[in-house]
């Protein structure tokens, strides 16, 4: 074959790849390789085309024909790109190390295959073989970055001394979710004196390498605070701050936020106080008014008295607003008091000053002010002999003058709030009355506001006065703030009339208001009106303000207690959210999302955002591992941790195992009581995540997105909104991770652990615990059912006695060698099978009765009652199929098979009357009703018709849906 012909043969392969016509590439390679079956380029070809199928079969062929190609040890660019493509769609990254460091033995002066040899080992955090490698290429060609590379490697193994991998490094899916289950037992603090030892002598060899650096550290930031963090680590605070007084060191802190915090660092360890004062007075002369500074400033004055301990305070002082430090603040000495107070008097002067020269030269700045208030709050922190509220600062007059100095920013509520805790009941009152005499004097003439700033001082004053009221507040109080704040978004919307769509009303605001009012109107009477009056004003005001993401969130909220999910998700469906957004958001729609679901009847939206939602996990596990490449490769050192933070909090999201039992309750919901229902993948992920220590859990759910403008003295808007007595977090997932394990795996599956050769060798130590799997997901906390309403309860009851019931029968069959089973096991039997069948109809009361009573039922807990008897009665069909097909030749001499048969009898006619309930709920269904119950609260002032149109709709389809999907699941 002439090589211009086989270029053109090798060239139709790549383009069939890179169009995603993979059978004509596998097709295209056989060609070739039937002439040339040793060619290494064409079997990687293939490989390659095999693994981008996705389809089992060719994942297993790729499998072995990848083994052939990595065995010849290529050294060819061409093989080495295609080849390592391909570990990557087979997820084995272990096996790049190899292909890499074998070319690179082979070709030892070929710079490229050293460092992608060197970036292999970094993708799976095989910091050892990576400094080693780095070190030697260094000696090899020279380049100083290498020897960084090195000095790197040797900090991470310093910080991780038993990890050799992140979670992308496994050798499968199932592999990784054991690995990263076991982040936290990975990370070796500097504990024993053992470990401190091998911790110090990995630093002290990354400063050994510094040293021979060819170049000046200097001359890069990242490189310079690398060299800092060392010294540090080594407890050399006092040459680092030598290298931060040289003329460059000064010039890097001024320009890299990283050594700044370095910096910030150091001073607090050598406790510099005098020249750290000096140093943030000068910042802040020259207009770098940076909060780092001024808490630094604040530290400078109140340290300096009474030093803090380094063990009981973070490094890193907390920002605002927030509640009081959370660190315990050091006992001031009795002879000491004094002197405190007058450093504390000494700092006030100076941001007294600053206030006061900002106010003369016209400056909007907020920073003297705040200073003041977080001095206020750092000085009430100290144990002062019981003055608990004595501090140096009139807290009110200060506010008060505040709100007059910044009324017209949007940011002077959450500072006000963010102080809230400074002020007494009278200080909070006398903030309440001045706001509320600025609303009236605003509001007056709404109409005639022809400036924002204005109308900012008009939201603030009202928000201010609603924050600040006294609790418990009557429906009607309610009702009258809500018409007063409608009455004044309507009269402001003018004022944007003109503004591009993409821009939010600078009244919006004041829909929220109005909206949070009406749901306090419904937490004080349960009266649903309100919540309809909410939910058409909050869509009014999303029309006119298409990207206001707070007012769509809160109708997301609204949407959910009335049952309406369909709308709900399709709100936050228009947030747009992507990627990691998906952790922190999903929440709002996934929380208790199955009720919601309506899979059983083949309506797959709420499974498809779920689905949608794992996906940014799944990603973290193949991209972080490529940002901590890049990190390397630009030497952003700074960055590295965190990219390895980044990925570790993802792995260990809350989020994702609450996403995950969420998406096998309704997948078991969709597919019935068979088989398959839920994958073994996803069963194996349930194992690892459970098996995860609780406290590793990272909950990064946003919640601060969400407008809260209640009174602070009262539940929060997120509270009053939470369908059941909490929102899910870990408990609740622990609850239903046990139920689901317990449903689905061998007890003898659940105790197999990884092999210990395998672990050893990635360097990962599991928790221990007392017992086994099998028996922990045995036993539910109190604190893991204090998160589950009495319907999630009542399944978990009903569930476990089920299982316990059946594997009482087992184990008394296992003992008596295939006994019959029967006998005085039998009384029992009776009370469990009426127990249980029972259950079900105690639900279809609960269920009957909540539906015959829509004025004072809130539409989610029907869904949500009537959804989880319907899981409960698959999870008893997958449990009872497998009992039944084992006493297949018993049926009628077997009290456990007599028992199913009851239980499956009375648990059907449970469900069929559900399922009548729910069809005359749907038919209950009356839009007008509904429009002119509104308009007894707001009027004519909002367009109720077409919100109450769409919402009598989605709640009938809801209803009937629901009832379609359980007769089609589990009666038909």
């Amino acid at each position: 074959m002439s090589r211009q012909l086989e270029e053109r043969q090798v060239r139709a392969i790549y383009e069939s790849i890179d169009t995603g016509s993979y059978k004509a590439a596998v097709q295209q390679a056989n060609k070739l390789l039937k002439r040339q079956p040793g060619n290494v380029l064409y079997k990687a070809l293939k490989v390659l085309a095999l693994a981008r199928t996705g389809r089992p079969d060719d994942e297993a062929e790729a499998h072995g024909l990848l083994d052939e190609v990595i065995l010849s040890r290529p050294k060819d660019e061409s093989v080495l790109g295609v080849t390592s493509h391909a570990l990557k769609a087979l997820n084995r990254p272990f096996d790049s190390i190899t292909l890499f460091e074998e070319a690179f033995k082979q070709a030892p002066h070929d710079e490229e295959l050293g460092s992608q040899a060197f970036m292999a080992n970094i993708r799976v955090g095989n910091w050892k073989p990576a400094q080693l490698l780095a070190t030697r290429m260094f000696k090899n060609f020279g380049k100083d970055r290498m020897l960084w590379w090195a000095v790197m490697c040797a900090v991470l193994q310093s910080m991780y001394a038993n990890a050799q991998l992140t979670a992308s490094s496994s050798l499968s899916t199932a592999t990784a979710t054991k690995i990263s289950a076991a982040s936290a037992a990975m990370k070796q603090p500097a504990g024993d004196k053992d470990k401190t030892d091998v911790r110090n002598l990995l630093l002290n060899l990354a400063l050994r390498l510094i040293e021979r650096a060819p170049e000046t550290t200097h001359a890069n930031a990242d490189r310079f605070a690398l060299h800092l963090d060392i010294l540090q680590a080594l407890e050399r605070a006092d040459e680092a701050l030598v290298m931060l007084d040289t003329e460059h060191g000064k010039h890097l802190v001024r320009t890299s936020p990283v050594v700044q915090e370095i910096r910030r660092e150091l001073i607090l360890r050598t406790a510099a106080w005098d020249k750290e004062r000096a140093a943030t007075e000068e910042a802040m002369q020259s207009g770098d008014r940076s909060w780092e500074h001024v808490l630094s400033n604040i530290n400078s004055h109140l340290y300096a008295v009474v030093a803090p301990s380094i063990d009981t305070i973070p490094i890193i002082d907390p920002g605002l607003p927030g509640p009081l430090p959370p660190w315990p603040a050091p006992p001031v000495p009795e002879d000491k008091r004094e002197a405190l107070l007058a450093a504390a008097q000494e700092c006030k002067k100076y941001f007294d000053t600053m206030v006061a020269q900002d106010g003369e030269a016209g400056k909007d700045e907020r920073t003297g002010w705040l200073a003041l208030l977080e001095l206020e709050r750092r000085v009430r922190a100290y144990d002062l002999g019981g003055r608990e509220t004595e501090g140096v600062i009139d807290v009110p007059e200060l506010l008060e003058s505040y709100v007059k100095a910044f009324g017209g920013k949007a940011v002077c509520v959450e500072d006000v709030l963010g102080h809230a805790e400074l002020l007494d009941e009278a200080g909070k009152e006398r903030l309440r009355a001045s706001a509320e005499a600025t609303a009236t004097e605003l509001e007056g003439d709404v109409a005639s506001i022809t400036s924002t700033s204005v109308l900012q001082r008009l939201i603030t004053a009202l928000k201010l006065s609603r924050a600040f009221a006294a609790v418990p507040r009557t429906a009607e109080q309610e009702v009258a703030d809500a018409k007063r704040y409608a009455a004044a978004y309507f009269a402001a919307l003018p004022l944007g009339k003109d503004i591009p769509k993409t821009e939010i009303q600078p009244a919006d605001d004041l829909a929220v208001l109005a909206a949070q009012a009406l749901v306090g109107a419904h937490a004080a009477s349960q009266d649903q009106v309100y919540l309809y009056a909410a939910a058409a004003l909050l869509e009014t005001a999303c029309s006119a303000s298409r990207y206001a993401y707070g007012l769509r969130l809160c109708l997301v909220r609204v949407y959910r207690m009335l049952g309406a999910g369909k709308l709900a998700l399709k709100h936050y469906r228009l947030l747009g959210a992507k990627l990691v957004q998906t952790d922190t958001l999903s929440h709002f729609v996934l929380a208790r999302g199955s009720m919601f679901s309506l899979a059983s009847n083949g309506d797959l939206d709420y499974l498809a955002e779920a689905t949608e939602a794992g996906v940014i996990y799944v990603s973290n596990t193949a991209e972080t591992p490529e940002m901590l490449v890049r990190a390397f490769q630009w030497e952003k050192y700074s960055q590295v941790t965190d990219f390895m933070t980044f990925q570790d909090r993802l792995e260990c999201s809350l989020q994702r195992d609450l996403t995950l039992v969420e998406l096998a309750r309704m997948r078991i919901l969709h597919t019935g009581p068979r088989a398959g229902a839920i994958t073994d993948a996803e069963l194996v992920d349930m194992k690892g995540f459970f098996d995860r220590i609780v406290s590793d859990r990272y909950d990064n759910r946003d919640l601060g997105v969400l407008p809260s403008l209640q009174p602070i003295a009262g539940d929060s808007f997120d509270k009053q909104t939470t369908l059941g007595p909490v929102a899910p977090a870990g408990g609740w997932a622990n609850a239903f991770l046990k139920v689901y394990l317990r449903t689905f795996v061998n007890p003898l599956e659940l105790d197999r652990q990884q092999d210990p050769e395998v672990l050893k060798k990635l360097g990962v130590e599991l928790p221990t615990h007392d017992e086994p799997l099998s028996e922990r997901v045995k036993h539910i906390t109190d604190e893991e059912l204090s998160e589950l309403t009495e319907e999630e309860r009542a399944l978990v009851d009903a569930i476990d006695e089920l299982l316990s019931w059946v594997e009482r029968h087992q184990t008394k069959e296992a003992a008596n060698g295939n006994g019959n089973g029967n006998g005085h096991a039998e009384g029992g039997d009776k009370d469990v099978v009426e127990r249980i069948a029972k259950g079900f109809e105690d639900a279809q009361a609960r269920i009957e009765a909540l539906a015959a009573d829509p004025d004072g039922t809130l539409a989610w807990k029907i869904l949500h009652a009537s959804t989880l008897l319907h899981e409960r009665f698959v999870l008893f069909g997958l449990v009872s199929s497998s009992v039944t097909s084992k006493n297949a030749s018993k049926k009628k001499t077997d009290p456990l098979a007599q028992g199913v048969r009851t239980i499956r009898t009375r648990g059907t006619a449970a469900l069929k009357a559900v399922c009548a309930a729910l069809t005359a709920r749907a038919e209950r269904e009356d839009a007008a009703t509904l429009v002119d119950r509104c308009k007894d609260v707001l009027g004519d002032a909002v367009e109720v018709g077409a919100t109450m149109d769409v919402l009598a709709t989605s709640r009938r389809e809801a209803f009937e849906g629901l009832a379609h999907g359980i007769a089609r699941v589990s009666l038909s």
